[in-house]
């Protein structure tokens, strides 16, 4: 699904690339929390952003692949903000 930024999150929202459930990091729940939302109708990640793992503007089921390939495979840093969050645009 594309999508383009709430009027929050184009307000400047803090997030941080990969943190889709917002629990201060990255880890297998958020590849989980997505798949939930994906799959499941389960929540939508506060910020889209955030969920959009591979930064190409669309939740699918590459972000949670690509969150698992980081954390598993070693394949590489997510894009940026990932270290520390950073500011939707």
């Amino acid at each position: 699904m594309r999508f383009s930024p709430s009027a929050e999150q184009s307000a400047g929202t803090p997030f941080r690339r990969g943190d889709a459930d917002a629990g201060g990091g990255v880890d297998i729940s958020d590849a989980v929390f997505l798949l939930r939302h994906l799959f499941l109708g389960g929540d939508a990640p506060g910020c889209l952003k955030a969920g959009d793992a591979d930064d190409n503007g669309r939740l699918n089921i590459s972000d949670p692949v690509v969150i698992l390939l980081h954390l598993f495979s070693g394949h590489g840093p997510l894009p940026e903000p990932f270290q520390v969050c950073g500011i939707g645009r």
